[in-house]
């Protein structure tokens, strides 16, 4: 109403033209008008429909370090009263013949097996080759079930090969086959649905996937089944693409040039929204995307990155890179408000990173000091509440999972 009867006055005063004041109630009426606002069913194969990928106010922020940087204020030698991060931890130590499973609530602790396996997002099971052609999943709450599924066309002249497995969901499983020899790097894609014993190979031609020597092709399934994204290359190997695929329609979705072929493909725990990897011109940036590659946020880096792990309730990344004295610095981003937070933890090499479940801590695993004759390695959980680390291990990790 107050606008209407403004814009009234502003018509008067121009038929009225009135020199010097006409031009300021110009002026205000510019001002004025311009102010105005302008479930998917994981254990099938069938690809569902799922709502789009929420958009993010989160700008484009400085390149790191900066002062948005939230300081981080201590390290604890033992955990406080009122710290209780609940859940259950999978830790493998390097050196030892087994595998733990400990109960954070209770403080149980129990040998969860001598082989480590590749655990669930809901903590429930655990994958691993029983041998070269045979997948196993079992129960991880001590109740003896287990399934198996055979993988002897699957691995069809893959027999030698190295085989990677990693959860898509709580009911699906990927297992990359990868092999180097005298032919060079080639590996295989199957997507594995353990309690219904379904198999698919996944083949993506067209583009074509880039084969790294070190690593295979990258490759990543989103939880929801419908989406991937890889990396693919030209047949000269000099120009690189990030391809979303639509696995329904077997056709790209978005082909992102990429200068660079990164590593690190994520997709969120709900499946809407990617992270990735490229050049920002002064370093390198965290990219999300959302299903259908349309960019939502991004955050630059003033040296590389080496890690990106989503947390659990996908309102949060942490992640690795050089600082300005080339040293590695762990960061969480906040994908809500932008704001950045650091631990006061200094891991010498790349980190094994968990998120607790509900997503308020960090689990640290790395080392922490190098001497000429020896090494340590420690443990933190982060309270990213209250910003604080406390001292949870000692020793070296391989295999950390908290769920």
């Amino acid at each position: 109403m107050r606008k209407i009867w403004f814009d009234e006055i502003c018509k008067v005063v121009i038929g009225i033209g009135l020199g010097l004041l006409l031009g300021s109630l110009l002026v205000g009426c510019h001002a004025n008008i311009a102010s105005q606002p302008s479930p998917t069913d994981a254990a099938s194969f069938a690809l569902l429909d799922t709502p789009s990928a929420p958009t993010s106010n989160s700008p484009i922020l400085p390149a790191l370090p900066s002062t948005t940087l939230t300081p981080c204020v201590t390290v604890l030698a033992t955990e406080p009263g009122e710290a209780k991060p609940s859940g259950i931890l999978f830790v493998k130590w390097v050196n030892a013949p087994y595998w733990k499973r400990i109960d954070l609530e209770t403080g149980e602790e129990r040998v969860a097996g001598a082989k480590s396996k590749a655990v669930s997002p809901d903590g429930q099971w655990g994958a691993y080759m029983k041998d070269a052609s045979v997948l196993a999943v079992k129960s991880l709450n001590g109740d003896g079930a287990e399934y198996e599924v055979s993988l002897t066309e699957e691995t069809r002249t893959f027999e030698e090969a190295q085989q990677r497995i990693s959860w898509v969901n709580d009911a699906m499983l990927q297992i990359q086959l990868f092999e180097r020899g005298e032919g060079g790097t080639r590996d295989r894609f199957v997507l594995v649905s353990p309690f219904r014993g379904e198999t698919e190979i996944i083949e993506l031609d067209d583009p074509k996937m880039l084969t790294i020597d070190e690593v295979g092709s990258i490759v990543a399934i989103s939880p929801n089944l419908r989406e991937l994204a890889y990396i693919a290359s030209e047949d000269s190997g000099s120009a690189f693409q990030l391809v979303l695929w639509d696995r329904e329609t077997q056709k790209p979705l978005a082909i992102i040039p990429q200068s660079t072929p990164f590593q690190e493909i994520h997709w969120a725990p709900d499946g809407q929204r990617l992270a990735y990897l490229r050049w920002g011109g002064t370093g390198e940036a965290i990219v999300i995307l959302d299903g259908k590659g349309k960019e939502l946020n991004a955050i630059e880096v003033a040296g590389g990155i080496d890690l990106i792990t989503w947390s659990p309730d996908g309102k949060k990344l942490a992640f690795t890179y050089s600082n300005e004295n080339d040293q590695l610095q762990l960061a969480v981003w906040k994908l809500e408000t932008g704001e950045l937070i650091l631990p006061c933890v200094s891991i010498l090499e790349a980190p094994i990173l968990a998120w607790s479940p509900d997503s308020d801590y960090l689990a640290i695993a790395g080392m922490t000091k190098r001497g000429i004759r020896s090494e340590k390695y420690e443990t933190f959980v982060w309270d990213l509440q209250k910003n604080r680390a406390i001292k949870w291990f000692d020793g070296q990790i391989g295999q950390l999972d908290w769920r």
